[in-house]
């Protein structure tokens, strides 16, 4: 059956800060979810040409575009698109689009409840993924680096700490304490990043006092170890951290 050509484009603005790994593939999978793919240049704002092939044509804005929700705001009411996907690192952001009134779709959500249907990883299984990743090579000892402000990294964790837990005690109760002795000399311990503490990805940054924390942390603990970041800034920070 032949595909019926609106008369009119649909217009999807895009917004994700290009300068994350996590916003590059989801962008493109955006580009490659398009009947048929398009070509989305992730600096600049790319329209395809309508003809009977494009009937949807997309604006991507970042990098950083999260920390300029009044310049998103402009940029909005300037091309008027129909639907918004947006990966929102503040709630700002989320309030400009709600005002905005058209449809949009959240592809990451920093904590609580998303405002928009949203569409995201399973965190809870990338936390398992990596503790299995991890005991396959062998390692007995297991810490963690997490965010209890964001709700995905706390799944993230729990994820990582229920994957030790089933491997080594699957029939012991879950254990409260921050460190726990698994049974054959295994261990696992977390380290809760104070709420404001996470870093600039670019250029690199540290909060000082953090840093001295995690590596005096880091210090305490049985080696060989396998280290898991509960959040990806946080993960490309680790490895200058003096150990």
């Amino acid at each position: 059956m032949a595909r019926t050509i609106p008369k009119k484009p649909f217009r999807i603005g895009v917004i994700l800060p290009v300068d994350y790994s996590y916003a590059r593939t989801t962008l493109a999978g955006i580009r490659d979810a398009a009947r048929p793919p398009v070509a989305l240049n992730t600096q600049v704002s790319f329209e395809p040409e309508r003809d009977e092939k494009h009937v949807l044509l997309f604006r991507v804005y970042g990098p950083n575009v999260g920390d300029r929700p009044e310049k998103i705001a402009q940029q909005l009411h300037a091309w008027r698109p129909d639907g918004v996907i947006v990966q929102a690192h503040r709630d700002e952001l989320l309030g400009v689009l709600r005002d905005y009134g058209r449809p949009v779709i959240e592809v990451y959500h920093p904590s609580g409840d998303a405002w928009f249907p949203n569409i995201e990883p399973d965190d809870v299984a990338v936390g398992v993924m990596a503790a299995d990743y991890f005991i396959s090579l062998g390692f007995r000892h297991f810490a963690c680096v997490s965010d209890p402000t964001r709700a995905w990294s706390c799944r993230r964790r729990q994820g990582f700490q229920e994957g030790v837990r089933q491997a080594f005690v699957p029939h012991a109760a879950q254990c409260a304490s921050r460190r726990a002795a698994l049974t054959g000399g295994f261990t696992f311990d977390v380290h809760e990043v104070p709420s404001g503490n996470e870093p600039v990805l670019w250029p690199m940054s540290w909060q000082a006092d953090e840093h001295v924390a995690i590596a005096h942390w880091l210090r305490t603990l049985p080696r060989p170890l396998a280290l898991f970041a509960g959040t990806d800034t946080w993960g490309a920070h680790l490895g200058p951290v003096p150990k």
